[in-house]
């Protein structure tokens, strides 16, 4: 399948809430996302879409809030829709973030979140992973 990574346009905020909310609601978290907006205004914070061309297989939100003091960036957000799963698309998606943006990661999960840790797991190599705020916390430079 081709893909293609991409900025969110802030014409395409809609169709981002509503994966975000289908995402919110899967994690068990309120779907009330109150830094949606920052994400075309603050430049820390990047708003990426994963598509095959035409349609969007996932997104990404990153930005600078961590809760470790040395690191830089972070994955707040990561989806990949459920009908997209189990194609390696995730681990694609994420590895390419990686690729092309460089700092000291901090990717966290909650602890009941098992589905996202074993991901995460499987995919970052040389990594620090800690407990901490009902949170399982992976920091990683690259």
């Amino acid at each position: 399948m081709n893909t293609v990574i991409s900025l969110i346009n802030i014409s395409e905020k809609e169709i981002l809430l509503s994966y975000l909310k289908t995402y919110l609601l899967e994690i068990e978290q309120d779907t009330n996302y109150a830094y949606l907006d920052s994400y075309w205004t603050d430049v820390n914070r990047i708003p990426l879409k994963l598509t095959n061309g035409k349609d969007w297989l996932g997104f990404a939100l990153i930005n600078d809030y961590t809760i470790i003091p040395s690191n830089t960036i972070s994955i707040a957000e990561f989806y990949i829709l459920p009908e997209y799963r189990n194609q390696r698309l995730g681990s694609y998606f994420a590895e390419q973030i990686f690729k092309t943006y460089h700092g000291c990661w901090e990717i966290r999960q909650q602890l009941h979140n098992t589905r996202a840790t074993v991901f995460w797991r499987s995919i970052l190599k040389n990594n620090v992973e800690v407990e901490m705020n009902d949170e399982i916390v992976q920091s990683f430079t690259n």
